[in-house]
């Protein structure tokens, strides 16, 4: 499955942290450099696996960890309604 960011969202790093803006609900979400990492993937449509290599290789990370670590960041944004499937 395909996800990309939700339209109602925008994201900007300061200082190496993430602020996503909802501005449907008008909530801000803060990321640090790993889920800006992972956000900016997200953006172009990607999918837990594409997310789970990204990981193993900017990291440097067991591929059990990576997509562990995958699967809960896209269920929290999913949860924040950051995020939809893409087409």
């Amino acid at each position: 499955m395909m996800w990309k960011t939700a339209v109602h969202t925008d994201a900007v790093e300061l200082d190496g942290e993430w602020i996503v803006l909802d501005a449907e609900q008008y909530v801000v979400t803060r990321l640090n450099e790993t889920g800006g990492f992972l956000w900016n993937l997200i953006k172009k449509g990607a999918t837990v696996n594409m997310l789970t290599e990204a990981l193993v290789e900017e990291y440097g990370i067991p591929r059990e960890m990576a997509k562990h670590d995958a699967e809960n960041f896209i269920a929290r944004l999913q949860e924040l309604g950051l995020i939809v499937h893409a087409a």
